[in-house]
């Protein structure tokens, strides 16, 4: 896999909200690969082991945002944002 799935794995790990660091997002990255070749179906369930947590790396192991945005300061509005 390429370092820009992991990257994206992470990026998808982040935002559940529990950070890690690019290794153990490898996990992720893995696992739809695998669905992606239909090797795991999209209906079953897979348990992924995420060792490394967000502080084991302190370049990419802090997430980041991809792009600088200003929201409205109302709920539903980060709600929105964050669901993204």
């Amino acid at each position: 896999m390429t370092d820009e799935e992991i990257l994206a794995a992470k990026t998808v790990i982040d935002r559940a909200g529990l950070g890690c660091e690019p290794a153990s997002a490898a996990t992720l990255a893995g696992i739809r690969k695998l669905v992606e070749r239909g090797v795991i179906k999209r209906d079953e369930r897979v348990v992924g082991v995420l060792t490394g947590n967000l502080l084991k790396d302190n370049q990419t192991g802090i997430p980041q945002q991809s792009e600088k945005a200003v929201v409205a300061a109302d709920i539903d509005t980060v709600r929105r944002i964050l669901s993204q």
